[in-house]
C-alpha cells in the first residue's frame, strides 16, 4: 500500500472495523456485513457494499470507516446520501480502471467532470467531495499525495438552489396565491367526490399549511393533535416534531402551531378514525402514528406502525399529480411537490411581515440565516393598484378559475328566488341577481365572492358582473391604501379572475348576437 505523507498509518494498520456500531438514535448494527440494512426511527437505511466487492481491503476499510462516522453523528438520510455517492464513485472507478490501491486526483477529477457534463455544475459531486474531506479529517489511508492535495485545494461551483425561490420560478418555486387556492379547491373537491381518501386529504393539507418535511409528518402521533382548555375557551394545537440538525433522539423537540376550528374538526375526526383502526394492535392507541403503515415489516421501537418518510412524500406526490391544477402563469398543469409547498410557506411568512427568526422557526430551521432567500423576496411584493379586466380575464382563462355555467336566456333561469345570488353592497335594490345556485344545500360561503369559483353557480348573461368586479377592485385598492399585507390584498384575486372571465364570456355572447 502506498503511504500518504502526513497520515498516521499505524492508527489503521489492522484494518479492523468495530464489532458493532451505534447510530445517533441508538440503532446497533454490524459494520462487517456486506449490506447495512436497518430501520432508524421512520427511515429505512439500506447501504449495499456488495456492488464494489472488488475494492481493495484498504479502500473498503476506509470507505466503511467514513460511513460509520456519518452513521454515528448524522441522520439516516445523511448517511444514506453520502454512502450512495461514495459507492457510485467507486463503481465508476472500478468499471473504468479495474482494481486500484489508492484514490488519485485523476479519479476525482474524472468523476467531477462526469457530473458537470450531466448538469453543468458541481452540485451532485459536492456530496462525494464532502465525503472525501471527511476521509482526510479521519486520517484514513487510501488517498494518494496528489488526491490529498486536490481535496484540500479544489474549489466548487455551487448552484444557487435558492434561485427558484428568489425568482419566484413558475416551475420550481413558491406557488402564487391563485395557484395555492386553486390547488386547495381541487383537493377539497377530490375528497368530496371520494377520489382521494381521508388520510391523503389530511396529509396533503398538512404539507400545504406548514411546509414541513416528510420525515416530520412520519414522526407524528395522533396525540400531537391537542385541544387546549383555558379561560378564553378552547383552542386547537398541532405539535410537529422537529427533525433536521436537532436532538439525537426523535421527537424531543416540536413546533407547536395553532389551527382554526374548521380544520381542527377535520383533524379530530381523522385522529379518532386512526385510533379506531389501531385498536388491538397497540396497547395505547393514543400513541398510534398519525399516518400508520399496516403492512407487516420491522419497526423501530416506539414507532410501531409508523409510515416511512419516503412513502409519505410519494403519497402526496401521487395526490397532487392526480388533480391536474392549472397555473395562471404558464397555462399548464402545475408541477407540485412537497418542496414547493415548503417554499410557499416560507415565502408567505415573509409576505406577512414575519421576521427571519420566526420564519426559520416555522420551517424547522435552526438558524435565521437559513431563510435568507425568503428575506430577499420582500422587495418583490409591491402590488399594482389596479387589475385590468382584460388582464384578470386572461389569468382566469389560463388557470381556468371560473367554474360557473353561463345562462344565456331567460327561459333557462331558475325561477326559485331562494336560489338567486344577490348582494346589497353590489345592488342595493336586490333586484339584479348575478345568477343562481344549482344546489338546495345550505352554503356558508360569502355570496357572491365564493360563487364565481364554484361549479354549482349559474351566472346569468344579464347579471351585474361588472359591478361585482368594480366592487372587488375597489376593496382591493382600499386594502392597498391601508397598507395591508400582500396576502390580504390578494385574497380575492382568484375571484377577480373568475368574474373577469364571466364578463368576457358575456361580451363575446353579445358580440355573437350582434353579428347575426
Amino acid at each position: 500500500m502506498t503511504k500518504t505523507p502526513g497520515l498516521r498509518s499505524r492508527d489503521h494498520n489492522s484494518l479492523s472495523l468495530p464489532k458493532y456500531v451505534t447510530t445517533r438514535s441508538g440503532v446497533v448494527f454490524d459494520p462487517g456485513e456486506t449490506t447495512w440494512n436497518y430501520i432508524d426511527g421512520v427511515e429505512h437505511v439500506n447501504i449495499d457494499f456488495g456492488c464494489i466487492q472488488e475494492l481493495s481491503p484498504v479502500l473498503m476499510y476506509a470507505l466503511k470507516r467514513v460511513t460509520i462516522w456519518y452513521a454515528e453523528h448524522g441522520s439516516p438520510t445523511t448517511v444514506s446520501a453520502y454512502a450512495d455517492h461514495a459507492i457510485r464513485f467507486f463503481e465508476g472507478v472500478l468499471k473504468k480502471h479495474g482494481l486500484i490501491v489508492e484514490v488519485t486526483s485523476a479519479h476525482l477529477s474524472a468523476d467531477r467532470e462526469r457530473y458537470r457534463m450531466k448538469v453543468g455544475r458541481d452540485d451532485s459531486f459536492l456530496s462525494t467531495a464532502v465525503f472525501f474531506r471527511k476521509w482526510v479529517k479521519l486520517n484514513l489511508p487510501g488517498l494518494s499525495t496528489d488526491a490529498l492535495k486536490w481535496i484540500k485545494e479544489a474549489k466548487f461551483q455551487k448552484s444557487k438552489g435558492s434561485r427558484a425561490i428568489t425568482t419566484l420560478c413558475p416551475l420550481k418555486g413558491p406557488l402564487t396565491d391563485v395557484e395555492r387556492e386553486s390547488f386547495l379547491d381541487a383537493l377539497s373537491a377530490a375528497y368530496a367526490h371520494g377520489t382521494i381518501d381521508m388520510e391523503s386529504y389530511v396529509l396533503t393539507w398538512l404539507f400545504v399549511l406548514f411546509g414541513a418535511r416528510p420525515i416530520q409528518y412520519a414522526l407524528m402521533k395522533v396525540s400531537d393533535f391537542q385541544v387546549i382548555h383555558s379561560r378564553e375557551g378552547e383552542r386547537y394545537q398541532l405539535r410537529i416534531p422537529l427533525a433536521k440538525g436537532r436532538a439525537a433522539k426523535w421527537r424531543e423537540e416540536f413546533l407547536e402551531v395553532d389551527i382554526i376550528p374548521d380544520l381542527a374538526e377535520l383533524f379530530n375526526d381523522y385522529a379518532h378514525h386512526v385510533m379506531l383502526s389501531m385498536e388491538g394492535k397497540l396497547p395505547d392507541v393514543s400513541l398510534a402514528p398519525m399516518f400508520p403503515c399496516l403492512s407487516e415489516h420491522s419497526f423501530f421501537p416506539g414507532y410501531e406502525y409508523h409510515s416511512q418518510a419516503e412513502d409519505l412524500g410519494l403519497k402526496v406526490k401521487r395526490v397532487v399529480a392526480s388533480l391536474d391544477v392549472l397555473s395562471e402563469r404558464t397555462g399548464k398543469v402545475i408541477a407540485m411537490n412537497p418542496r414547493r409547498f415548503r417554499y410557499t410557506v416560507g415565502t408567505n411568512c415573509i409576505r406577512e411581515g414575519i421576521g427571519p427568526e420566526a420564519t426559520a422557526r416555522r420551517l424547522g430551521q435552526r438558524w435565521a440565516s437559513s431563510v435568507k432567500p425568503y428575506i430577499q423576496l420582500a422587495r418583490l411584493f409591491e402590488l399594482g393598484k389596479r387589475i385590468d379586466i382584460a388582464v384578470a380575464a386572461e389569468l382566469g382563462r389560463l388557470a381556468q378559475l371560473c367554474k360557473a355555467t353561463l345562462i344565456k336566456d331567460d327561459e333557462s333561469k331558475d325561477p326559485d328566488t331562494t336560489r338567486h345570488i344577490v348582494n346589497p353592497e353590489i345592488d342595493p335594490s336586490m333586484k339584479a341577481p348575478m345568477g343562481s345556485c344549482g344546489s338546495d344545500s345550505f352554503c356558508a360561503f360569502n355570496k357572491p365572492i365564493a360563487c364565481y369559483t364554484c361549479p354549482l353557480f349559474r351566472a346569468w348573461l344579464d347579471g351585474p358582473h361588472e359591478a361585482v368586479f368594480a366592487y372587488l377592485s375597489a376593496d382591493r385598492e382600499k386594502k392597498i391604501a391601508a397598507k395591508c399585507s400582500p396576502r390580504i390584498i390578494a385574497g380575492n384575486d382568484r375571484t377577480l379572475g373568475a368574474v373577469a372571465q364571466v364578463i368576457m364570456n358575456c361580451r363575446e355572447e353579445y358580440a355573437r348576437r350582434a353579428r347575426k
